[in-house]
């Protein structure tokens, strides 16, 4: 069965280099079930009304709570 989506996914991070290794260990362990393309990052809380409404994502992403321990 093919994967679902394309999902775009923009991630919040002050590390933009960082959101998108982070992001790339999810989309690679996930790959064969949905197709997840990280369309932009929002670098500050300021940010992120500019980078959604330009991207119009699936999926939002704190980085920081990834970054924290959770596992995929």
């Amino acid at each position: 069965m093919a994967p679902s989506g394309p999902y775009k996914l923009v991630t919040v991070n002050t590390a933009p280099d960082r959101a998108k290794r982070l992001i790339g260990r999810v989309v690679e362990n996930v790959k064969e079930k949905y197709t997840i393309i990280h369309a932009g990052n929002a670098a500050s809380i300021e940010d992120v009304r500019k980078v959604v409404e330009e991207h119009q994502p699936n999926v939002l992403v704190r980085i920081s709570l990834i970054s924290m321990g959770c596992q995929f």
